[in-house]
């Protein structure tokens, strides 16, 4: 079908690039500061301009602007409070990537070599091995460049997208784009240039899934996830898995001077916070059943006081 010998890493770093820089319609000062983030880390505006002193484009003015007004301020970049700044009442600000900053910033920072990533892959070879962290890396570029190929049609078209990792993480069940595309019998909108790449990376996000899959069922069965896991239960574990290599889009940026059972910690206590935003018991009481059918025999009374309400919840 295609000569898959071609496709090694540096090459799909290479697409990765090229990729990148049409789904993103940004700047240069804005891709300049995305790299020192993301080789970089967590970073003050202060360091920033440090780092970035060398780049004749750079300046404190530049900067400032591109992270609080344009191009960055669009979802790429996340804020958090820092230390004190000296005497005063204010404090520093802290700035990251997003997973869409971090997928920016692949037009000038290959995935392995991000700090979140090479971050994390650590934490992947502590727990299990070298083998495992290449081929998860590995999985992580083909899911990468599958998503890029398939929103490559327009230049910029990602520059306004929200929460691409929600897309990436659908793809692990069987109503994901991917899975979808392998009972087409027709596939259509890829562009030429990148249909063997595409068909390859997609072949390969999956051949590599059930693999890394196969090695974790392995690891988890001889119990070598480390010390911190020796009382843990097989769902204890399950959940840890999950969390690791289905949702590392969201848990690469909670690993930072993290265990992984810290990890699953801080991200069941986002999903018990996401819960109690939006719940119907909240709204409605314990009841809620009950509840819809009193406010609907309300409202059919000042419709029709003649009709009964049905003994059924019909949604229409």
């Amino acid at each position: 079908m295609h000569n898959e010998s071609k496709f090694t890493l540096e090459f799909i770093d290479v697409q990765l690039r090229n990729l990148s820089k049409i789904a993103f319609e940004i700047d240069d000062e804005s891709r300049a500061i995305l790299e020192i983030m993301a080789r970089n880390g967590p970073v003050t505006e202060t360091r920033i301009t440090r780092l970035g002193k060398r780049r004749t484009i750079l300046t404190r003015d530049i900067i400032r602007r591109r992270l609080l007004v344009k191009d960055l301020s669009i979802d790429f970049v996340s804020v958090e409070k820092g230390k004190r700044i000296r005497n005063l009442k204010k404090r520093e600000k802290i700035f990251s990537l997003t997973f869409k900053g971090l997928l920016a910033s692949l037009s000038e920072v290959p995935l392995q070599e991000n700090f979140w990533i090479k971050n994390y892959l650590k934490m992947i070879e502590s727990m299990n091995d070298n083998m495992t962290a290449k081929i998860f890396l590995n999985h992580i570029h083909y899911l990468v460049v599958a998503f890029f190929i398939l929103h490559s049609n327009r230049k910029g078209l990602l520059t306004q997208f929200k929460n691409p990792e929600e897309e990436f993480y659908d793809n692990y069940y069987a109503e994901g784009s991917l899975s979808e595309l392998l009972f087409k019998e027709q596939i259509k909108g890829i562009p030429d240039e990148y249909k063997d790449l595409f068909a390859y990376c997609v072949i390969q996000f999956f051949v590599s899934g059930e693999i890394l899959g196969t090695l974790l069922i392995n690891t988890i069965q001889r119990r070598h996830l480390g010390a911190e896991f020796e009382n843990a239960d097989d769902d204890q574990l399950s959940e840890v898995i999950d969390e690791l290599y289905r949702r590392w889009m969201w848990s690469i940026f909670l690993a930072t001077n993290r265990s992984p059972l810290e990890i699953l910690d801080e991200y069941e206590k986002e999903t018990e916070d996401e819960n109690e935003e939006f719940n119907f018991e909240n709204i409605l009481g314990p009841e809620v059943y009950d509840e819809i059918r009193f406010m609907a025999k309300d409202e059919l009374a000042k419709i029709n006081p003649r009709a009964k309400l049905s003994d059924s919840l019909i949604l229409i």
